[in-house]
C-alpha cells in the first residue's frame, strides 16, 4: 500500500507530446513487428483490430441552453460584422461570463440565480436578433436562414419536446 502516487499523472501525457506522432507510430510498428517475429500474434489477430477507448479523453459537450444562447450571440455578432452592420451592442463579453455563471449557479444549486442569468442571455439574444432585423431589411438567403434558426432558439421553451 502506498499513500503517494508513484509518478505524476501527467507524465505519460507529457512524454507522449514530447515524443510526437511520428515516433509513436514507428514505436507501435516496431512493437507489432517484434510480436510477429516472436510468434506472439497470429495472422488472424493481425486482420482484426480492437481498440479500447474507455480511457481516452472524450470531446463531448452537451447543448445546454446557456451554451446555445452564447453560441448564437457570438455567431450573430460575427455575421453582423461580416456584413458591415454596426449593432447597438454585441453582448459577447458579458454573455460569456454570464454563461459561465449559469453553470456555476446550477452546480451550487442556486437555481433562482441560474434562471435569472439564463433570462439575461435570452434577452440579449432577442435584442441582437431584432437589431439585425432592423438594420438589414433586404436580407440575403443565408442571413434569413441563419436568423430563423436563432429565432427558433430564442422562442423555444425549456419544456418543449422538439428543442434545437
Amino acid at each position: 500500500m502506498q499513500h503517494e502516487v508513484p509518478i505524476h499523472p501527467t507524465s505519460l501525457t507529457k512524454w507522449r507530446n514530447r515524443a510526437g506522432v511520428e515516433r509513436l507510430a514507428s514505436l507501435l510498428e516496431e512493437t507489432i513487428n517484434v510480436a510477429a517475429n516472436e510468434k506472439k500474434i497470429t495472422k488472424l489477430e493481425m486482420t482484426h483490430l480492437t481498440i479500447d477507448t474507455t480511457v481516452q479523453e472524450k470531446n463531448i459537450t452537451y447543448p445546454t441552453d446557456s451554451k446555445l444562447y452564447l453560441q448564437a450571440i457570438v455567431k450573430l455578432g460575427r455575421e453582423a460584422m461580416l456584413r458591415g452592420v454596426k449593432l447597438r451592442q454585441t453582448y459577447v463579453r458579458v454573455a460569456k461570463t454570464t454563461s459561465i455563471l449559469v453553470g456555476r449557479y446550477a452546480h451550487a444549486k442556486q437555481y433562482k440565480r441560474m434562471r435569472a442569468s439564463l433570462r439575461k442571455l435570452r434577452t440579449w439574444l432577442g435584442r441582437i436578433i431584432r437589431d439585425l432585423r432592423r438594420k438589414v431589411p433586404s436580407q440575403d438567403l443565408i442571413l434569413a436562414e441563419f436568423l430563423a434558426l436563432r429565432e427558433r432558439l430564442h422562442k423555444q421553451q425549456p419544456t418543449e419536446s422538439k428543442k434545437l
